[in-house]
């Protein structure tokens, strides 16, 4: 009988849920928390700390950062960046998340956590970072297509 590899995969939400637009990760999440996911999947809330995120890949297969992304294009544009920290292979464009917090650096440099080979950041270009709990509309209205990129990288 051949048994099936089950792969862990953390999916982090990342953003502050009272400033609009930057809150994107943390609606996805709880989105996502909705839903009945594969074996194998956890889904956190890191808000602004990326030792938490850190945590939450500490271990994993893969990792999946939702984020929002300043990337100097239209409000809603979506992204999907790839870094592999074991080998230093991470596109430039990854500190384009509004949390880098030197976040890319930290993981290419950490030897406290076991990351994963493969971290995907998908990230959603904010129109509104000021007080709201609410995204924007542009923002909200990707948010279903987000999830569905989310879904495929599972």
């Amino acid at each position: 009988m051949i048994e099936k590899i089950t792969k862990k995969i953390s999916i982090i939400g990342i953003g502050n849920s009272i400033m609009g637009d930057d809150g994107v990760g943390i609606h996805a999440i709880l989105n996502l928390r909705e839903m009945e996911l594969q074996a194998g999947v956890e889904v956190f809330d890191a808000g602004t700390d990326a030792f938490y995120a850190l945590e939450a890949m500490d271990g994993k297969d893969k990792a999946i950062i939702l984020d929002a992304c300043k990337g100097n294009n239209e409000p809603g544009t979506l992204y999907r960046l790839i870094c592999d920290p074991i080998d230093g292979k991470c596109n430039p464009a990854f500190r384009m998340s509004m949390h880098q917090m030197n976040f890319m650096d930290v993981m290419i440099t950490s030897g406290a956590y076991k990351l994963p080979h493969e971290i995907v950041l998908l990230g959603v270009e904010p129109e509104l970072l000021d007080w709201s709990t609410e995204l924007s509309a542009k923002v909200r209205a990707v948010l279903p297509m987000l999830i569905e990129m989310v879904l495929r990288e599972l």
